[in-house]
């Protein structure tokens, strides 16, 4: 009974670690929570509830809230040969998917724009889990579960099915409430929200009547009432930028074309730009046409709609120099008796949010600031917080003077001392995440002599940040860090005969700053989710 109770709670603190909503749900069939589950639709269950759960109900499956609660909706196909829903769905192998006792469930991203309830049959053969439903976690379909494949985009095509259909959804602005006669839209916050969510309307293929009815909602919504002139302004406005973004968008094919390693595929494209509509879609294949017709893309001989970036810029390299010994550098958790950094080396340090990456960047910073020149790139802090935390290391305060404390939320490249030792706390970014593996590789470009430790933000119980497969072409150490563990994902210079590469060791944060090895290294359990 207690590996049973063991096993079910460890895969329930799984999604949890996800980012999901997950609920105790009877084994007997009837699927039905054990426990009232309405206010887990609006607040994600926390740690102790589940502890409390699985130890009461040790055999109870895992149910997963969908909706905007954990960012998931659930197309539930009971008949796999039902051909109507594949016509409206992508390739079926980037969606993440699980078997159930008849068929299949399909994991989409839910929708930023509008709340889209449950519905039933309307597409026949399937059932949609959206706000208000849950879903049983089963068995996934190899290499296709919700830990190794992103959900992609609800699709337009099945939206506008539904929507054909009769099935009414309500467009919704976050942190907006219509309930208790509260205004809908936050004072001083009517302009951008709703310029905003013409916009996103507009980047989801919505007609210009469309976007105006669903305008005059929230605009009715407003206290007071939100101008009915001034509305047609901002539809106007987002119009106009949905016109020009085809251009701007071209530029970002491009760019994102040239930050990318080996072959990618056209959905590749379309999932990193998010281009949501067949205009911005047609736009990526006539510039990835175009550029093959000029020879910087070749096609893949075997796969449709892949293509590879042709290389050209080949760097001669000196061998004749003498070679250079590894940097003498000091790490947290004696790294440095795992991997030797040498010139021009990148390493990442990537973590999901609190779990001691600035701590780690500090230490770092600490124990090499008598041996080189150390440039410490902060995104997050003020000088105010900056001497807080600084202040709780056992040292003189005077010691961090040593080092150059410099504000950065941007243009990394640009600031980087090419022969001294950088430090950047953190690479920030909220959209196209893209672009991170092309930043690092300026960075790499940048380097002479010295070397760049760089923080990245990555989803919980993941070893890649956001960015994905790109942050990990250039960085010659990767290391994860989630609460109280961290894992070295990929190492290219040994220290010593020993691979390093999956060691993991546990570990405790005192005061925010100092760490308190719990384990050695050691490599982790062999079921652990990447």
């Amino acid at each position: 009974m207690r590996e049973k109770t063991t096993q079910m709670r460890d895969l329930a603190m799984q999604y949890w670690k996800r980012g999901f909503s997950v609920i105790p749900v009877k084994p007997d069939g009837s699927k039905v929570p054990y426990i009232l589950w309405a206010e887990f639709q609006e607040r994600r269950s926390l740690e102790h509830e589940i502890t409390k759960w699985w130890a009461k109900w040790p055999d109870a499956l895992v149910g997963i809230v969908t909706g905007k609660i954990s960012g998931i909706c659930v197309i539930d196909i009971d008949d796999p040969n039902t051909q109507e829903i594949w016509g409206l769905l992508p390739d079926p192998a980037i969606i993440p998917t699980s078997k159930t006792s008849r068929g299949l469930h399909l994991y989409f991203g839910y929708p930023q724009a509008g709340v889209y309830p449950n519905n039933t049959g309307v597409v026949p053969g399937c059932d949609f889990r959206g706000e208000g439903g849950y879903v049983v976690a089963y068995e996934w379909l190899p290499g296709q579960s919700i830990f190794e494949v992103e959900p992609p985009e609800l699709p337009t095509k099945y939206l506008q099915y539904i929507k054909n259909a009769g099935v009414s959804y309500q467009p919704k602005i976050p942190n907006a409430t219509i309930s208790g006669g509260e205004t809908f839209i936050p004072e001083g916050q009517r302009d951008e929200r709703l310029f905003h969510l013409a916009n996103r309307l507009f980047r989801g293929g919505a007609s210009v009547e469309e976007v105006r009815e669903h305008l005059m909602i929230f605009a009715n919504q407003c206290e007071p009432p939100f101008p009915a002139k001034e509305l047609e302004a901002k539809i106007q406005s987002a119009l106009k930028r949905d016109t020009t973004r085809t251009g701007v968008l071209s530029e970002d094919i491009r760019a994102w074309i040239n930050s990318t390693n080996g072959y990618f595929s056209l959905f590749d494209c379309e999932k990193a730009l998010i281009a949501v509509n067949k205009k911005e879609k047609d736009l990526i294949r006539q510039v990835t046409h175009q550029l093959t017709e000029k020879g910087v893309l070749e096609r893949h001989r075997n796969k449709n709609g892949y293509f590879r970036r042709i290389e050209t810029d080949f760097p001669m390299m000196d061998l004749t120099k003498p070679r250079k010994k590894p940097l003498d550098l000091l790490w947290p958790f004696d790294i440095q008796n795992l991997y030797h950094c040498y010139s021009k080396n990148i390493v990442v340090i990537a973590g999901s949010p609190d779990v001691g990456k600035s701590a780690f960047c500090m230490n770092f910073a600490m124990l090499n600031r008598n041996i080189f020149k150390v440039n410490y790139f902060s995104s997050e802090m003020g000088e105010d917080e900056l001497q807080l935390r600084l202040g709780k290391f056992d040292i003189d305060f005077s010691e961090w003077l040593k080092i150059n404390w410099i504000p950065l939320s941007g243009d990394y490249a640009d600031a980087i001392r090419p022969d001294e030792i950088n430090i950047i706390d953190f690479m920030e970014i909220h959209e196209d995440f893209w672009r991170v593996g092309g930043w690092i590789n300026e960075i790499f470009r940048k380097l002479n002599t010295g070397m760049c430790l760089i923080a990245l933000q990555k989803p919980t119980s993941r070893d890649v940040a956001k960015g994905g497969e790109g942050t990990l072409e250039k960085p010659r150490l990767y290391m994860a860090m989630d609460h109280g563990k961290i894992k070295i994902v990929k190492c290219k210079n040994w220290a010593s005969e020993t691979n390093p590469n999956r060691l993991s060791r546990e570990f405790k944060i005192v005061q925010g700053c100092n760490f308190k090895p719990e384990s050695d290294w050691s490599i982790p359990w062999e079921g652990d989710i990447k």
